[in-house]
């Protein structure tokens, strides 16, 4: 489980998070502006990271994913 909080801007589909809180601490200094795409499709929207370094398979790359649905 990861959690974060901070102020955030908007440019098109692109969100950039300034971390001010987090349950992991590489999520300060260096890694403070935290960027992710948005996208909404009917009732549904997707959250996704840039394309990063896989922390598990060195060497290959990796895209971060949600999607969340409405609930009736």
């Amino acid at each position: 489980m990861l959690a974060y909080s901070g102020k955030y801007i908007i440019d098109g589909n692109r969100m950039t998070i300034r971390v001010d809180m987090s349950s992991n601490e590489i999520y300060s200094g260096a890694n403070q502006n935290q960027t992710r795409f948005f996208n909404i499709e009917g009732d549904k929207p997707t959250i996704r990271t840039p394309e990063i370094e896989s922390a598990v398979r060195p060497g290959q790359k990796a895209v971060g994913t949600i999607t969340f649905e409405r609930e009736r």
